[in-house]
């Protein structure tokens, strides 16, 4: 069941580091992958990886301003990513796509696994709506599971 917790951000501190401007959602939510060819970083994973063109990787948090996978593959600063949310009608999920480029990349367990922050491309109004969408969803969802308890 996916969780909706709220991320913190911190303060801005005055040593002028670049902090997140929205609040980040925790979630748990199985999304595909692409990489974008035309970002301005080339990132080709080879045949041996397993990923043919996408890959799956979580969805472990979303907000106004980008979103956070865990990705079993490393991909460095500034990568280009197409991200799909596919629907899910048991919980009234609403498909959602999104370009957005990786802002941080740090390995996460012993496995290969990492924390990709990604911030979006272009945030247009009609993504800004999806974003809403997807958060209304996973919070609706989640009350009528805790009533249900």
């Amino acid at each position: 069941m996916p969780t909706d917790q709220p991320r913190q951000t911190p303060p801005t501190p005055s040593g002028g580091l670049t902090v997140r401007r929205f609040e980040r959602h925790e979630l748990a939510l199985p999304i595909k992958v692409g990489i974008d060819d035309s970002g301005p970083v080339a990132v080709k994973l080879s045949r041996s990886s397993g990923a043919m063109g996408s890959f799956n990787a979580l969805l472990s948090d979303l907000g106004q301003g980008g979103l956070g996978l865990e990705s079993p593959h490393f991909l460095p600063r500034q990568t280009v990513l197409r991200v799909r949310l596919y629907a899910d009608n048991s919980i009234g999920l609403p498909e959602f796509e999104a370009t957005v480029r990786v802002m941080r990349s740090r390995m996460s367990s012993r496995e290969p696994r990492y924390a990709l922050g990604c911030s979006f491309v272009d945030p247009t109004p009609q993504l800004q709506q999806s974003v809403e969408d997807v958060l209304a969803a996973i919070a609706a969802s989640r009350k009528n599971a805790e009533e249900a308890a």
